[in-house]
């Protein structure tokens, strides 16, 4: 059962899901480059990073079997894990031990000492803390917000961050109208849920670490009070690195190779002091691979759970989505509907391009297409698509402001209509078949 960090490496030891690296690796390039080799099949354990005594992890999360295991569902039933959980949030609880106050230090802050921190592309600025969960607090309200962000490593005690505009970014803001520094904790090393649920796209003010808790088959997710800041974080956890962010304080930070797979560039951005590193005694450090399936995934899989639940409100006809890997599990969704009159499909769109601004192209087919075969969705594409009569087009409206095609964050969003008519899947869009097909044992004629 992989409720902690620690019992998840067990856990996939024990199912031979997990490759230990023993001899010495450099982290800047190498550990990337032996990580990208095997990111679909198995997760890490480099076990001697150039340069530190701590072992670093990565990759656990590299098929979306491997995170069903996680979070102890079937493959397909993570979306609606996860929609049970972000419908009905479930309180925390907060305990005084923890483990990763083993070690508490107030001085001689130098991440780049202390932990192995990869540099993993060749234009990348330099090292980079890419899993650490970022937890903070509404200035106003006192709920945390939880989110994974970019952390690029400068001197001791000082990282750069990368906040997009959403809820990190507005906690932020409330933080310079008061005239505060925001509080935040990074946690690296977590459990599986937590980590899942820090990607959900929820409504502001929906803690994540109650939807972490709500996923968790028996006991509610256990926290513990940071050392320096008014924060509670995992116990369970292998580091906490704990400090503020002043609103009016920027650093340049970048370049640094992102989800799309191409550099952002090195821009002002606002940094983070540290005024204190906790660890266990013996921490494992965890990273993830930018742009690998991990990164992809992890990110995918709890915005196909959100955005199900919109469209939902909207169409209640809709089977399934799925964020694709080629439009990098953020650009590309495609929707199943069965549908029950013509106006459904650009509903369903719209509803889905609402859910979050990195949504660019939507497709909608049939329910009698597995939107996880692509081969199939270009099928459907293919034959009941027709550009003057099912395309819709959103010219000048928000999208991923990491999307190197977009003009600073604004560009055009697309619906395809790969429906077939109402009432024509059994008629003239009736797909070919083969009587017996499923029955057939080849063994038994060869």
């Amino acid at each position: 059962m992989a409720e902690s960090f620690r019992s998840w490496l067990e856990e996939w030891e024990k199912r031979g899901w997990l490759l230990r690296v023993s001899k010495p690796v450099d982290p800047c390039y190498v550990l990337g480059a032996i990580t990208k080799k095997v990111e679909k099949e198995k997760g890490l354990l480099f076990e001697r990073v150039t340069g530190s005594s701590i072992p670093l992890a990565t990759n656990f999360c590299f098929s979306r079997q491997a995170l069903g295991k996680a979070v102890e569902v079937r493959e397909d039933e993570l979306i609606s894990h996860l929609k049970r959980a972000m419908a009905a949030p479930r309180p925390c609880e907060v305990i005084s031990q923890t483990p990763f106050q083993e070690v508490v230090r107030t001085k001689d802050l130098d991440v780049r000492k202390l932990f192995p921190v990869p540099t993993y592309h060749e234009k990348d600025a330099g090292p980079y803390l890419t899993a650490g969960v970022i937890i903070a607090k509404d200035p106003e309200t006192g709920t945390r917000n939880v989110s994974i962000h970019r952390i690029q490593v400068f001197e001791e005690g000082v990282l750069g961050l990368l906040i997009l505009p959403r809820h990190l970014h507005l906690c932020l803001q409330k933080a310079r109208k008061m005239g505060l520094a925001l509080e935040v904790a990074v946690v690296i090393g977590v459990d599986p849920f937590t980590l899942l649920s820090s990607q959900a796209i929820l409504p502001f003010g929906v803690d994540e670490l109650e939807v972490a808790s709500a996923m968790r088959p028996s006991s509610p997710l256990k926290l513990a009070r940071c050392a320096t800041v008014d924060l509670e974080v995992p116990a369970d956890s292998e580091i906490v690195l704990e400090g503020t962010i002043d609103p009016e304080e920027t650093r340049p930070e970048g370049p640094f190779g992102e989800f799309p797979r191409y550099y952002s560039a090195k821009v002002p951005r606002p940094i983070l002091r540290l005024k204190a590193i906790c660890h266990r005694k013996d921490p494992i450090f965890y990273s993830i691979l930018p742009a690998s399936r991990e990164h992809l995934l992890l990110g995918g899989i709890p915005r196909e759970a959100s955005i199900l639940l919109d469209v939902e409100r909207a169409v209640p006809s809709v089977k399934a989505v799925h964020l694709t890997y080629g439009g990098t599990c953020r650009y590309h969704l495609v929707i199943a509907l069965e549908k029950k009159t013509e106006g459904e499909v650009r509903t369903a769109m719209l509803a889905a391009m609402a859910n979050n601004v990195d949504i660019k192209h939507v497709i909608v087919v049939d329910h009698d297409v597995d939107i996880f075969d692509m081969e199939q969705v270009e099928w459907a594409i293919a034959t009941r698509f027709q550009g003057d009569r099912d395309l819709l087009v959103l010219p000048d409206i928000q999208v991923s402001s990491l999307d190197p095609s977009s003009r600073e964050g604004l560009g055009t969003k697309v619906g395809i209509d790969a429906t077939a008519p109402v009432g024509q899947l059994k008629k003239r869009f009736r797909s070919i078949s083969i009587p017996g097909y499923d029955r057939i044992c080849l063994e038994d004629f060869l």
